[in-house]
């Protein structure tokens, strides 16, 4: 199923050969492929399956994730929900002991809220949410997307999160490396790596994350005049 995959297949590839090729080969790759990239380090193969060597943000706990294909990721979410119909934080702990993919938090808290059990026992809040609609924008930094890939192994200069943004229009991606995700380095990394080179945009589209919820990164959106969702 990796082999199969078009976002893996590529970094299957890579690992394969032992050969991480550099940017300026992998700029028209979408942004999973360009996230394991990012992550090669932590990659290996494991009874012929690409895997990911995860640490914990204590470092007290380490795992091989397998890295999975998304024509599997709805399955392994609902196995690991429908177990005990936990809530968001177990059900990402559960899945976290076995497998990776980019952009899995997000997945875990949506499959969560939506679980008609969850909302009938009150667990969760798929009966008070309106079905999801599709965000059409007409413009270019209209509304930027943020998310934070991380805890990797860390670099040279200290860096152990990469910040990845994405245009909501012209779907271009940004990533850069931080050492944290307090409210202030992630603030800082914006500024420096893309309200500095591309302007400010009309929104910021990010999870429910602690360090964008910060009143500091609230504070600096307010001075900017940028809306947060």
């Amino acid at each position: 199923e990796q082999k199969q995959d078009a976002a893996i297949a590529p970094v299957y590839m890579w690992v394969e050969k032992g050969e991480r090729p550099p940017w300026q080969e992998i700029v028209g790759y979408g942004l999973t492929t360009k996230a394991l990239w990012a992550m090669y380090d932590s990659l290996t193969l494991s009874n012929g399956l690409l895997v990911r060597q995860w640490e914990n943000d204590t470092g007290t706990m380490t795992r091989k994730q397998i890295v999975v294909p998304k024509t599997m990721q709805e399955e392994v979410l609902q196995r690991a929900h429908n177990f005990g119909h936990f809530g968001r934080r177990r059900t990402l702990s559960e899945v976290r002991l076995r497998y990776y993919w980019p952009g899995m938090s997000k997945d875990v808290r949506i499959i969560c809220e939506t679980c008609q059990t969850c909302g009938r026992r009150g667990k969760g809040r798929s009966n008070a949410k309106a079905p999801m609609q599709k965000y059409v924008t007409g413009a270019p930094f209209e509304r930027l997307c943020v998310d934070v890939l991380g805890p990797l192994p860390r670099t040279a200069a200290n860096n152990r999160y990469i910040v990845v943004a994405v245009d909501a229009f012209t779907k271009w991606p940004e990533a850069f490396p931080v050492s944290d995700t307090q409210a202030v380095t992630v603030a800082r990394g914006l500024m420096d790596a893309l309200f500095s080179r591309f302007g400010v945009p009309r929104e910021l589209h990010t999870d429910q994350g602690t360090n964008f919820e910060a009143e500091v990164f609230q504070e600096v959106l307010t001075i900017l005049g940028i809306h947060k969702t």
